[in-house]
């Protein structure tokens, strides 16, 4: 029974090794020196060895000991490493975007809070027209051209800012702050940058153009309303017939204000304590046109 657990063991251990295995080879000395102590002490025994050999399974198995825990040991700091690494790429899976490689939505959130002290440039970009690329030639060539535009204004961010894909066909870049002016010149930069990329499927070159909304994100600001802020500036850069740059300044705002196209909370508040809000019920009919019911 001996000899064929010997074998067996031997056995795995040798196909361990040939894998590639780290920890085999201590293994293997572990073993080694398990058999050296049994086979010395046998031939002690027999008296083909000085009595003085009589000891060696005890020594064997204390060095046998010895390698094994420090197998053990090695082992378990293996393991840490591999639950690290484990976390550390469900953190990459979770935090960043399938497609382009860029952060997602729970990537760029995370990112901003770490830096919620810092003053920022948000830029949140819209590709115009991407739906007609789907619809023109497939959804893999709108992928395609998602993700080199996303490859595109990653490499005109500085290290000190983030860009993150939030879904769809938006972007959203984080610039440090240095000025109004700067900013709109950087936004304007970026949608240039979308404006060049392309790429080429079915024989043919594929790109489309950009808009883009801008705010300067201040320490004192949530981001909740900032967001809020820059999408009204991309959607007033979408209505004026795209590759346009809004800029959302108090100025913008207050022009928002008058038109009715930006209600801020105080203004809500305001309403209702002041009981201005009114509900209608609007009942549901059968209608019957042409003798279809409707």
């Amino acid at each position: 029974t001996v000899p064929i657990t010997l074998v067996l063991l031997g056995t795995k251990l040798g196909s361990a090794w040939r894998q590639g295995h780290r920890l085999a080879p201590y293994v293997a000395l572990g073993w080694f020196l398990y058999i050296a102590s049994n086979i010395l002490t046998l031939l002690s025994a027999q008296g083909q060895l000085p009595p003085e050999f009589a000891s060696g399974y005890a020594v064997g198995n204390l060095l046998e000991g010895l390698v094994f825990s420090a197998v053990l040991a090695l082992r378990l700091r293996q393991q840490e490493q591999e639950n690290r690494n484990l976390t550390h790429d469900l953190n990459q899976t979770l935090k960043h975007d399938n497609l382009t490689g860029l952060l997602n939505r729970t990537g760029l959130q995370d990112w901003l809070s770490q830096n919620a002290q810092q003053d920022l440039g948000l830029v949140l970009l819209d590709i115009d027209r991407l739906k007609s690329v789907n619809d023109t030639f497939s959804t893999l060539a709108g992928d395609r051209l998602l993700a080199q535009i996303g490859l595109s204004l990653n490499n005109h961010v500085p290290s000190e800012g983030q860009i993150g894909r939030l879904g769809g066909d938006e972007f959203l870049i984080a610039l440090p702050f240095i000025s109004e002016q700067q900013l709109m010149h950087d936004t304007q930069q970026l949608v240039n940058t979308v404006n060049q990329s392309h790429i080429e499927y079915a024989g043919q070159s594929i790109s489309r153009t950009a808009s883009a909304g801008s705010i300067h994100l201040r320490s004192e600001h949530s981001l909740t309303q900032a967001m809020t802020e820059v999408d009204l500036a991309l959607a007033n850069a979408k209505r004026s017939g795209g590759n346009k740059c809004t800029h959302f300044s108090s100025e913008f705002e207050e022009e928002m204000i008058r038109s009715g196209a930006y209600i801020t909370d105080v203004q809500i508040e305001t309403a209702l304590r002041a009981h201005e809000f009114k509900y209608f019920v609007q009942p549901i009919y059968r209608a019957n046109l042409n003798g279809t019911s409707v």
